[in-house]
């Protein structure tokens, strides 16, 4: 068999159940050439069941069980890297969402650089979805910024090389207090000489923020991610949130001609190319145990 394209890692502690929906849109992507990866950090017994149930239910993914670490279980990440064998790097969260194109949009980006990530969908507790353009390399204010934790882009956007990830003078490791844990590792690699990074001005990630669903329950957050699931199984209703969201920040970012010609794609055909990877899912996969 040979190497995967992508090694996907996803980070996980007690979310448990959300597990389902951030799993299955990694296996509905239109790219299939991935090894996913699920670090524990100290996960209790239901999350543990769901990645271990998972893994053996699609043979392209592993479950790594550790003890609660430090901080976000960093070093975790960094020790299930050293068994990676895709040419590229990708992160998803255990409780967001990748739309079908999100590996491939990478990919296209990767192939000439270091380090890319895509914008995400941030959706709220209420159902508002917005997205807005981020460039590490805009102005000198980008990296300032991402060092107060006061701007940059979230885990399950971005992506790097494995090659460049080795060239790291540490890689995942526990982040000083008073900055991300994500940031911290994504400054590591833009702070490194020579190193090759592109934004790709295009939203493939809905991104559910636990900071301000503190107080719902894991029952409720899954039913929101059932129930957005559900909606983007339809062609027309991903392209409508894309239009939507877009036209927001019309003039901001490269995405209107992407947008425009996947419209006129749909329009010519229902069986348009991301529709297939949705039906293979539907047909062979349960996300409910």
């Amino acid at each position: 068999m040979s190497d995967p394209l992508f090694t996907v890692v996803i980070p996980t502690h007690d979310h448990a159940d959300t597990l389902w929906y951030s799993v299955a849109s990694v296996q509905w992507q239109t790219c299939q050439g991935f090894e996913l990866f699920i670090v524990g950090d100290g996960a209790p017994q239901r999350t543990r069941e769901i990645a271990q149930t998972l893994a053996g239910r699609d043979p392209r993914i592993r479950y790594f069980d550790n003890p609660k670490g430090q901080r976000h279980g960093e070093a975790y990440r960094h020790l299930a890297l050293q068994e990676a064998k895709g040419r590229f790097v990708a992160y998803q969260s255990d409780d967001d969402l990748w739309l079908p194109d999100h590996l491939e949009t990478l990919a296209d980006a990767l192939a000439q650089h270091d380090l890319v990530h895509s914008m995400q969908i941030d959706v709220s507790p209420s159902g508002q979805t917005a997205t807005w353009p981020f460039d590490a390399f805009e102005d000198d204010q980008q990296i300032a910024r991402m060092r107060k934790s006061a701007g940059g882009f979230g885990l399950a956007c971005g992506a790097h090389t494995l090659a460049a990830y080795r060239a790291l003078p540490t890689g995942w490791c526990p982040a000083p207090l008073g900055i991300n844990t994500d940031l911290h590792f994504w400054l590591q690699v833009l702070e490194q000489t020579g190193v090759r990074y592109a934004s790709v001005k295009w939203p493939t990630v809905l991104h559910f923020s636990s900071v301000t669903r503190r107080s719902l329950s894991n029952a409720e957050r899954v039913a929101e991610l059932e129930r957005w699931w559900g909606d983007l199984q339809g062609p027309e209703k991903r392209l409508a949130l894309l239009k939507s969201v877009l036209l927001r920040v019309n003039g901001h970012c490269y995405a209107q001609p992407k947008l425009q010609a996947e419209m006129e794609a749909l329009k010519s055909s229902l069986s348009w190319r991301i529709t297939a990877p949705l039906r293979t899912l539907v047909s062979r996969l349960g996300i409910r145990p």
